[in-house]
């Protein structure tokens, strides 16, 4: 998956911390350094949101998710209104030349539909994601499934969609990940309370076996 390119997207309205934590495990699986830049928090909300999932999901204590996040992640925060297009991408290459990660993470990306010019924005998109597959940096970008177009675009561009949704069962919203990958066939899988406590107890071995390295 090195160089590829992921969405991940999820209803505006209903929103998951559940693909950040895989992300989390496919880095500590693999021992590799990802850039976070958030276009909607800062940084330490981000680093607080995560570390709480972690902490609800997995069962860690929130220093331990603290310790683990600060080990794999590096947090940034950039007001999408403050630069120009050019200026934000130039930042981009400068901080992977320098920081030199396996990946990079953006969040927030939707509000470029509402902040930016559509033509610019794509051309300055694609010649990222060029750059970053040229240079094996793994490029995956979270955001709300809105507008649709918008949506559907980010979708055309990528290797690798992963979309969150919502179902009700009994009463209670269980998440379904919906996942496509360049060369597979789509696939759904609902996370259950089965499916939660295997990945729950998968995630416990790995995060103690990542804290004693």
């Amino acid at each position: 998956m090195r160089g590829e390119v992921v969405y991940v997207t999820y209803d505006p309205f209903a929103r998951s911390p559940l693909p950040a934590l895989l992300v989390l495990d496919l880095l500590i699986s693999n021992n590799m350094k990802a850039i976070v830049t958030s276009y909607i928090y800062s940084e330490d909300e981000v680093l607080d949101s995560i570390a709480h999932a972690l902490s609800e999901y997995v069962g860690v204590s929130e220093e331990v998710a603290l310790r683990l996040l600060k080990k794999y992640m590096v947090f940034d925060s950039i007001n999408p209104v403050g630069e120009a297009l050019t200026s934000l991408a130039s930042r981009t290459i400068l901080q992977l030349e320098k920081a030199k990660p396996d990946m990079i993470i953006f969040h927030g990306v939707e509000i470029f539909s509402k902040v930016s010019d559509y033509k610019d924005y794509w051309s300055a998109l694609v010649n990222e994601l060029i750059w970053t597959k040229n240079n094996g940096v793994t490029n995956i970008r979270f955001g709300s499934c809105t507008p649709r177009e918008w949506c559907e675009m980010n979708a055309a561009v990528s290797d690798i969609v992963i979309h969150v949704r919502f179902t009700d069962k009994n009463g209670s919203a269980v998440p379904v990940i919906y996942s496509w990958g360049r060369g597979f066939r789509p696939r759904t899988i609902e996370i259950n309370e089965e499916v939660l406590t295997r990945l729950r107890s998968e995630f416990q071995g790995l995060v103690k076996k990542a804290l004693s390295q």
